[in-house]
């Protein structure tokens, strides 16, 4: 009778952990003819640059940012990794403009770093600058800072990792991170789902009419897998070659998100200046 109760109690912990929905820590692996594994091995060792672009789809002057922001992807490559977070009162759903792009993480971060405060469009560059209002960017400045940043060594190693099985929609992602300096505060890890090339409206100033119908929203911000902060990495004092694994998995992808357009990007951060340390990006499938 024992055994009988085990083998059902066993059957329905794993039925249970398909539809799991929230993320979580554990050794997970996906198997069958539907997991997709991809990896960023081939750039690992480059040094990234993350740029915030804060936005929204009434913001007649935003796409102007979006513009700037493609031209320096398409100068910078991998080496470039550019978030579209929508917030603050241009992002806010109209009769008009009846969209939602707005997400928790997102206003979290508006509300913390105060950019749309700032009058939109404006962004961040690695938030380096902060806690001063010198850590807000005019889209007009962003090509004069990128470089500046880009052109540094890396100080960590982050290898990204995903799994995905592309029927029950369920992701892992393993990070490996390395540090190739000592860090004297403590870092953390913040990871995120990004969707690409979604269609919808958008007011834009610069064409006539300025209600366009069929705007392409580039590398959207739409969900955290570990919260608005993260998760600490590892507590100060860090030393060069430190190291760590740190896991998330079971993350159920909305079936609201395009997962053939959707990129999980990464990024460690220092917890005291917020400064980005390194970030990478990854395409699920």
């Amino acid at each position: 009778m024992k055994k009988v109760f085990f083998l059902i109690f066993t059957l329905f912990v794993i039925i249970s952990c398909d539809k799991v929905k929230n993320p979580r820590e554990a050794n997970t692996s996906l198997v069958g003819v539907n997991y997709i594994e991809k990896d960023n091995s081939s750039v690992v060792n480059i040094k990234k640059v993350l740029l915030e672009d804060y936005t929204g789809h009434t913001c007649g002057n935003c796409p102007k940012a979006a513009t700037k922001a493609e031209e320096l992807k398409a100068q910078y490559k991998d080496t470039l990794i550019v978030i579209a977070v929508h917030v603050g009162s241009f992002a806010e759903p109209t009769p008009s403009y009846p969209a939602d792009y707005r997400t928790t993480v997102g206003t979290d971060w508006d509300n913390f770093f105060g950019v749309s405060a700032a009058g939109l469009p404006k962004g961040m560059i690695n938030r380096v600058g902060f806690p001063s209002t010198s850590h807000i960017y005019s889209y007009t400045q962003w090509a004069s800072v990128v470089p500046t940043l880009i052109r540094t060594s890396p100080k960590v190693t982050l290898y990204l990792k995903t799994q995905y099985d592309t029927v029950n929609r369920v992701l892992n992602v393993q990070h490996k991170i390395k540090f190739l300096q000592n860090f004297s505060n403590d870092v953390y890890l913040n990871t995120l789902i990004i969707e690409d090339s979604i269609v919808g409206k958008q007011k834009d100033y610069s064409v006539y009419p300025d209600d366009v119908e069929n705007y392409m929203f580039r590398y959207m911000l739409r969900s955290s897998l570990n919260g608005s902060w993260g998760n600490l990495v590892k507590s100060a004092p860090i030393n060069v070659n430190d190291s760590i694994t740190k896991n998330i998995n079971g993350y159920y992808l909305s079936p609201n998100f395009k997962d053939k357009q959707v990129y999980v990007v990464t990024f460690l951060y220092d917890n005291v200046t917020k400064e980005v340390i390194q970030c990478e990006k990854v395409k699920i499938r």
